[in-house]
C-alpha cells in the first residue's frame, strides 16, 4: 500500500502554460496585425512556467519528507509558526496575500510535533478563501521557502458558551446560545414571533481581509438545535505562497464554508430578529 502523503496545495507549471496558450490565442484571434505581441507572450509565459515548475518542485520534494502522521523520511532543519494565506480571485482587481508568523526557534527535526498549534481557520466565501494554518518553514535548501502546514480538530480549543437575547419593541423575542467542544459547535434558537418574519443565529468570522459569516439555525418559530462538526479531517499541507480559492475542496470545504477556530480571527455570534421591511434587529457576543 502507498504511503499517504501530504496534499500539495501549489499549481503545477502546466496551469501556467495553459494559460500562456489561451493568451496567444486570443491574441491572434483578436489582434491580428498585433502579432509582434505574441513572442513578447511567450517570453514571458516560459518565464512564469518555469518559475512555477520550480515551485512545484520545491513542494513536490518537500511532500516526499513527510508523511501525513508527520515521520520525516530525515532529519530536517525547520522553524515552527503559521502560515496566513488570503486569496481573493477577482481577475485584475485580485488581492493575494501570504504570511509566515513564527512562534518558535529553528530546529532539527526527526518528526514534525504540533506543540505550538493553538487551532487553525479554513474560511471560504465565493471566490475568496483565508487559511491560518500551524506549520514549519522547511529551512534545508532542498524545500527552502516550503512550509507543511496541518489541520487536525484535535488542536482546537474549547470556547463559550455564549448566550444571547433580543427583543423588539413590537414583542418579538429570541434566544440563543452557543459553545464550541472540541471540533464541534453546538448552537441552539428559540423564537417567539408578533410580526417578525424569522431569526436566526450567525457565526461571523473577521480575519481582518474579510467578513466570513455562516448561518447556522434559522427559525420561523419554536426552539431549533443542531451539532456541527467544524474540525475537518486530519490532513497535512505542502503550501508555497498565496493559496487560490480552487483548492478549497481539497481542504475539505465548499465554495462557502468555514472550518476551526484559531487567533488568525475574530469570531462573534450574531442573533439577529428579521422584520418585513424594516432593518433586522441583532445583538452580538464574542465566542
Amino acid at each position: 500500500m502507498e504511503a499517504c502523503r501530504p496534499e500539495v496545495l501549489v499549481d503545477s507549471a502546466w496551469d501556467r502554460a495553459g494559460i500562456a496558450i489561451i493568451a496567444v490565442v486570443f491574441i491572434a484571434v483578436l489582434a491580428p496585425h498585433a502579432m509582434w505581441a505574441v513572442p513578447i507572450v511567450l517570453l514571458a509565459s516560459a518565464a512564469t512556467t518555469i518559475l512555477a515548475a520550480k515551485r512545484f518542485n520545491k513542494a513536490s520534494r518537500a511532500a516526499e519528507l513527510v508523511d501525513c502522521g508527520g515521520a520525516l523520511k530525515r532529519p530536517v532543519a525547520a522553524r515552527p509558526g503559521y502560515v496566513v494565506s488570503y486569496y481573493h480571485d477577482a481577475g485584475r482587481h485580485s488581492t493575494i496575500y501570504f504570511k509566515f508568523e513564527p512562534a518558535g526557534e529553528p530546529t532539527v527535526l526527526s518528526r514534525l510535533e504540533w506543540t505550538h498549534a493553538r487551532g487553525y481557520i479554513v474560511a471560504a466565501s465565493g471566490y475568496r478563501l483565508y487559511l491560518w494554518l500551524p506549520a514549519y518553514e522547511i529551512l534545508d535548501d532542498c524545500c527552502r521557502g516550503v512550509y507543511i502546514a496541518a489541520v487536525d480538530p484535535a488542536f482546537l480549543p474549547q470556547r463559550g458558551p455564549v448566550q444571547l437575547t433580543l427583543s423588539t419593541p413590537e414583542g418579538d423575542s429570541a434566544s440563543a446560545g452557543l459553545a464550541l467542544r472540541g471540533a464541534v459547535l453546538e448552537a441552539e434558537l428559540t423564537f417567539w414571533p408578533v410580526k417578525a418574519r424569522s431569526a436566526r443565529l450567525e457565526l461571523h468570522v473577521d480575519t481582518g481581509h474579510h467578513r466570513f459569516k455562516k448561518v447556522l439555525l434559522a427559525a420561523e418559530s419554536g426552539s431549533r438545535r443542531v451539532e456541527l462538526d467544524i474540525g475537518g479531517r486530519p490532513r497535512l499541507y505542502i503550501i508555497k505562497g498565496a493559496v487560490p480559492p480552487t483548492h478549497a475542496g481539497t481542504l475539505g470545504i465548499e465554495r462557502e464554508g468555514l472550518l476551526g477556530y484559531g487567533g488568525g480571527g475574530e469570531y462573534t455570534a450574531r442573533l439577529v430578529i428579521d422584520i418585513p421591511l424594516r432593518p433586522d434587529y441583532h445583538v452580538d457576543a464574542q465566542l
